[in-house]
């Protein structure tokens, strides 16, 4: 199955990515990651035509439960203090909420990596590019993670998964300044076009019009439609 291997690989390079303590971390029980046979339904729903919706809900439920693990252990503890600082005057409770970040961000980041391949520079796009719209539009800072799986804003999620990550410095994992939320496919597709159209329509109001000379009066040319408004913006 075509779709199960590029799973299987996309796995892999997340755990191979890991350090040992990650790794020790990453069949915790306290998330129900996706085992063999969720990565098998993942694929078959894909290639049955059921629907990329249908294959993120597999994945929503451990997402969800390391979102909120996470969201709770930041609430509890700083996590831009130096660690051995930290361990000096760390409560039992700051201490136990530290240990939960680690195996958080490293849920998120396996489960991100196949919702990703469903986002517009992924496997199996799901959410148009905008550049396939319009080629001109500036989107190199575009990442699938954050399209795929943040709610805070998409400039500068991208911003913060586009950074080096010192390998075992978990303070330096984009989960924690960003907002993990997995949406659906419609809702990424909403993000990234309205993104698109608020733009499109900022550099068109800046381009220089052109315009015909006709009996002596310059006529500027008609104005362009944003390509990416709703239809009835464009009727408008």
């Amino acid at each position: 199955m075509g779709i199960l291997c590029t799973l299987r690989d996309k796995i892999a390079e997340k755990d191979t990515s890991l350090t040992g303590h990650q790794a020790m971390d990453r069949d915790s029980k306290r998330f129900p990651l996706p085992g063999p046979r969720g990565l098998e339904e993942f694929g078959r729903r894909l290639e049955s035509g059921r629907g990329a919706d249908a294959c993120l809900d597999l994945l929503r439920p451990a997402f969800e439960d390391a979102s909120l693990t996470l969201r709770d252990a930041l609430s509890i503890v700083d996590i831009a203090a130096d660690p051995a600082t930290f361990l000096q005057t760390a409560s039992a409770e700051e201490v136990a909420a530290y240990q939960r970040i680690g195996p958080a961000t490293v849920v998120l980041d396996r489960l991100s990596a196949i919702a990703a391949m469903l986002g517009p520079l992924g496997a199996f796009p799901c959410v148009e590019d905008p550049r396939n719209v319009d080629p001109t539009v500036a989107a190199g800072w575009l990442s699938d993670v954050p399209v795929m799986c943040c709610s805070s804003d998409l400039l500068a999620s991208c911003a913060q998964f586009l950074k080096p990550r010192p390998v075992g410095d978990v303070r330096s994992s984009p989960w924690l300044k960003t907002v993990p939320f997995l949406r659906t496919i419609a809702s990424a597709t909403e993000r990234l076009r309205g993104w698109a159209e608020r733009d499109w329509a900022a550099q068109e109001a800046e381009r220089l019009k052109g315009g015909r000379l006709i009996d002596g009066v310059v006529v500027p040319d008609a104005a362009r439609s944003n390509p990416f408004a709703l239809d009835e913006a464009k009727a408008s």
